[in-house]
């Protein structure tokens, strides 16, 4: 498992936009959906910083992604506390979209949009943009 840290402790994200974003919920996994952390605080997968304020994560259908339903979401830590809703999270996807509470998902919460699902063994690559504030975050999701 690789994990952001600040000093010895686990990154999360700041203000201005460095740190780390992590994924609670269900339908994801590292190394594999066995590993999905649930709602379990601590148990988060870290997005890997890769430079100018963006946050990814990839993640292979079948594989680390269930690729009919996923119920998870984005936080500012490995914790509870700062997490992403669907007013300070938005994405064009058109695989996978943000919950706002009645579209099928909590607030923030993503979802494989209805009549989709994952292609198996393709990987996604979710990156979380916030180079226009964390409360403005963008998620794109591309397959590789």
């Amino acid at each position: 498992k690789v994990e952001a840290m600040t000093g010895n402790n686990l990154a999360s994200l700041q203000p201005d936009g460095t740190g780390a974003i992590w994924i609670l919920g269900d339908g994801a996994g590292k190394p594999g959906l066995g590993n999905s952390p649930g709602w379990s605080p601590g148990k988060g997968i870290c997005l890997a910083p890769v430079g100018d304020k963006k946050f990814q994560v990839s993640l292979v259908a079948g594989t680390n992604i269930d690729s009919g339903s996923i119920n998870f979401k984005f936080f500012h830590q490995n914790d509870w506390g700062g997490e992403y809703k669907h007013t300070t999270l938005s994405s064009q996807s058109d695989i996978i979209f943000v919950g706002n509470g009645s579209n099928g998902r909590d607030s923030g919460n993503l979802g494989i949009v209805e009549g989709k699902t994952l292609e198996a063994g393709a990987t996604y690559v979710l990156v979380v943009d916030v180079s226009a504030g964390i409360d403005q975050a963008v998620l794109t999701v591309t397959k590789k």
